[in-house]
């Protein structure tokens, strides 16, 4: 094997691994309740000590709905920010009540360096949506409260079955 291949074949090599390692960085848990979201986060040992940023988007938002740098204006986009330190043996632990609507929310864990590390997205439900959506099951009499059970919901808002936690695979 040449020089020129070897080296080529060694820059891949870490090109690929820097790759697996930044995609592959962490590995995201989410536990929903119906008054709490659980987030655990397992980073390498090499993460302890290092502060991450935690942000959880608002349903249909991501950082191209930020149109100023004004708490206001980034509350609007953002249901929860914290920043915290990741412990000794390389986990992130965040507790925090939903105070948003029923949806599809985005948490994204960054660096200090401003990167996006990991991303998950989850499904809150208020207790109130599904208490709403069985009421009008229970006394509708039309068709079409059945069929937009299961229509496609606009953005990020969630489906009548996936308020009530259907699974539609079948």
């Amino acid at each position: 094997m040449s020089f020129k291949k070897v080296i080529v074949t060694v820059v891949m090599a870490v090109a690929i691994f820097m790759s697996i390692t930044l995609i592959g960085f962490a590995d995201i848990n989410v536990e929903v309740t119906e008054t709490n979201v659980e987030i655990c986060v397992d980073f390498s040992q090499e993460m302890s000590g290092k502060k991450v940023a935690v942000v959880i988007f608002d349903p249909s938002k991501d950082f191209s709905d930020i149109t100023s740098y004004d708490n206001a204006a980034l509350m609007n986009v953002f249901d929860y920010v914290k920043q915290t330190a990741v412990d000794a043996t390389g986990k992130i632990k965040v507790n925090y009540a939903p105070s948003g609507k029923s949806g599809w929310y985005t948490v994204k864990i960054g660096n200090e360096e401003g990167e996006t590390l990991e991303s998950k997205r989850f499904r809150f439900v208020k207790q109130s949506d599904i208490d709403e959506l069985l009421a009008e099951l229970m006394t509708g009499t039309d068709i079409s409260i059945l069929r937009n059970l299961f229509a496609s919901p606009e953005e990020d808002s969630l489906a009548g079955y996936e308020v009530l936690g259907l699974d539609t695979t079948e």
